[in-house]
């Protein structure tokens, strides 16, 4: 409910996300043109931004869609994603300040979780330095209740303090859709690195429940691959800004960074490519059930009996019927006449987009892993 309301609300603070990442982004453009220069193909160095800014205008409309295709829009947004790949390489650090003195470790973590309050907006990197130093304060508390607090209760009250702060009406959807993600990801009781996978893939599941749009099994899968690639890339895709434009001449410096940002594009593409070669599907509320069974503690024969029957409720044909008997026709869309017709709006729901018409007709179009069915009487 808290989801649909934010899709609802169209608040926007003037000092929001966007207006402090236009200006961020004019800083760095004036201050890297001559890096863009020595880039062969400038595309690669407009991604490089695009993943530090989060303004993809300037990218091609193929890359933005692969990016779609394989669920990894979130690269293009500041998020915790990028905090924690930065985050990753002071782990040695911290180790270090733990042993030798626990004021200094307080100190530099603190300062490193404050740093990203200095700015306007960038609340889901906000979020996730909340969240690092609450299970900080936990993990080096004396009280033995508070180290035994749950990462749900920290999840709970991390997204407390953040709304606390004014960030659910800067940006509603960004709030709702970060507190369902990393409460999928971070609160199961048996937490295990080895299976993030697998937290990742079901999280995205129901995510895309919500956001009424087809998944690809193995585009998700090759998804948290290139996510896992680029939480060790970005760091060093970040440096290109801060180095000294002699040092980068001296060293070439830029053609690393070009051989780098080309594998990974190279990569879209290619996995891309390969997803479009099977078939998409449509969440829904037996799968999410599915993906919320999978998480909880029962005996295996009841877990097995559980998912097997959501899974062939959720499955098309249902109960192995003859697929025959559930396929309709496909028919290419009459564009043509669509633009003759005057159109007077235009909605999508799951699996269907809408045309109503001024004179109070209306033509559905079912979007299907094959194609495009049209039901259309009046073109």
């Amino acid at each position: 409910m808290l989801l649909v309301s934010a899709k609802k609300l169209k608040i926007i603070s003037p000092g929001g996300w966007f207006k402090e990442t236009s200006k961020l982004e004019k800083i760095l453009v004036s201050n890297s043109k001559p890096i863009r220069e020595k880039f062969k193909k400038g595309v690669h160095f407009d991604l490089i931004m695009s993943y530090v800014t989060g303004n993809k205008r300037g990218l091609p409309r193929k890359l933005k869609k692969s990016h779609k295709t394989l669920n990894i829009t979130h690269l293009f947004t500041p998020s915790g994603l990028h905090f924690s790949s930065l985050y990753f390489f002071f782990i040695p650090l911290f180790n270090y300040l733990k042993k030798r003195s626990i004021p200094a470790f307080f100190l530099i973590h603190t300062i490193m979780c404050a740093a990203p309050f200095l700015l306007v907006g960038f609340n889901s990197i906000k979020r996730i330095c909340i969240f690092h130093e609450l299970k900080i304060i936990k993990g080096f508390s004396k009280n033995e209740k508070i180290r035994q607090v749950e990462n749900f209760y920290i999840i709970l009250l991390t997204f407390i303090i953040d709304a606390l702060r004014g960030s659910f009406f800067e940006s509603p959807l960004s709030f709702c859709y970060s507190f369902i993600f990393l409460s999928l990801l971070f609160c199961h009781e048996d937490f295990k690195t080895r299976r993030i996978f697998f937290y990742f893939l079901g999280a995205q599941i129901i995510l895309t429940f919500f956001s009424m749009e087809h998944f690809s099994l193995l585009g998700l899968a090759f998804g948290f691959f290139l996510t896992l690639i680029f939480s060790y890339l970005f760091p060093v895709w970040l440096t290109i800004f801060f180095i000294p434009m002699k040092l980068q001449s001296i060293f070439n410096i830029t053609s690393f960074y070009e051989e780098s940002i080309s594998f990974f594009v190279k990569s879209i593409l290619f996995l891309t490519n390969l997803t479009l070669e099977f078939d998409f599907y449509f969440s829904s509320l037996p799968l999410i059930f599915t993906v919320l069974i999978c998480s909880y503690k029962m005996k295996k024969k009841i877990k097995l009996t559980i998912i097997t029957i959501l899974l062939l409720i959720h499955s098309n044909p249902l109960l192995n019927f003859p697929i025959a008997s559930f396929k309709k026709a496909i028919h290419p869309v009459n564009f043509k006449n669509l633009k003759k017709n005057k159109i007077d709006s235009i909605h999508n729901s799951r699996g269907k987009t809408i045309i109503f018409f001024k004179s109070g007709r209306r033509c559905v179009h079912e979007i299907r892993p094959q194609g495009i069915s049209e039901k259309c009487r009046y073109l």
